[in-house]
């Protein structure tokens, strides 16, 4: 399961710091993907891991872009999208986790 801290949301005072807190989360996570990524490709064929997560990322793309579109050029679109990655990127992780752990050993 992902470990990302969301401790910096809850005393983010104004639209910038939320941000940043977004985006630290998205690296951490980032970092964490990767990790299950090559744990997975360590237990199946890595040209298979690698064109499912081309995939799955040009999926959350169009995902996050769908979901911020009604606030295209407000202030806050940039953190919606921001959400929107790191929600997907958490059950993205979980889901990788879960197969990694159902596989045959």
């Amino acid at each position: 399961m992902p470990t990302y801290g969301s401790k910096c949301e809850k005393t983010a005072l104004s639209q910038m710091a939320m941000d940043k807190c977004v985006a630290g989360e998205l690296a951490q996570l980032n970092t964490e993907m990767t990790v299950a990524l090559n744990d997975e490709a360590d237990q199946f064929a890595e040209d298979a891991v690698v064109g499912i997560q081309q995939k799955w990322l040009h999926f959350e793309q169009a995902e996050c872009y769908v979901e911020d579109s009604p606030y295209k050029g407000g202030t806050i679109q940039p953190l919606i999208f921001g959400v929107c990655e790191r929600g997907l990127m958490v059950q993205r992780i979980a889901e990788i986790d879960a197969v990694i752990k159902a596989a045959p050993h």
